[in-house]
Parts: C-alpha cells; sequence; structure tokens
C-alpha cells in the first residue's frame, strides 16, 4: 500500500488532483474559524452612525476579530491534529 501511494503522489497529474480536495478542506477549516471573527465585525458595522467614536469603536472590533480569528483557527487546526 505504502508503494502504491508513493507512486501516486509522485505522479504530477494525480498530486494535483489530490491536493485538490485537501486544499478545499483547509479553505473550510478557516471559514469556520473566521465565523465568529464575521459576526463581531457585522455587529461593529450595524453600530456605525457616522460619528468619530463609533469609527473608532468599530477599528477597535475589526482588530478584535482578527485576534478571534487567531485564537478559533488555532484551536480548529489544533483539533484536527489531535484527530
Amino acid at each position: 500500500m505504502k508503494i502504491f501511494i508513493d507512486k501516486l503522489l509522485r505522479n504530477p497529474v494525480s498530486f494535483e488532483i489530490t491536493s485538490i480536495p485537501v486544499y478545499l478542506f483547509y479553505c473550510l477549516v478557516f471559514a469556520v474559524a473566521a465565523t465568529p471573527s464575521a459576526f463581531i465585525v457585522y455587529w461593529g458595522i450595524g453600530l456605525l452612525n457616522g460619528s468619530f467614536l463609533m469609527f473608532l469603536l468599530l477599528t477597535f472590533l475589526c482588530f478584535s476579530a482578527f485576534y478571534v480569528f487567531l485564537i478559533v483557527s488555532a484551536v480548529v487546526v489544533g483539533l484536527l491534529n489531535d484527530c
């Protein structure tokens, strides 16, 4: 079985075909990790009414959303690596 997998991955065409589902899987993983951040930014955009403090709050929420994305993606990828 190892010889078959080794030959399969050495072939450039089959390597590209097998790598596409892997890339799609990781896109899905990072999309799941970005979902809480998207909700934070969406909530912040709903708070905008044109004042400077609201833009400052939106900026803070965007950076907070980025850090939430980093933390959640580290947890999700860590959980997937343990499986």
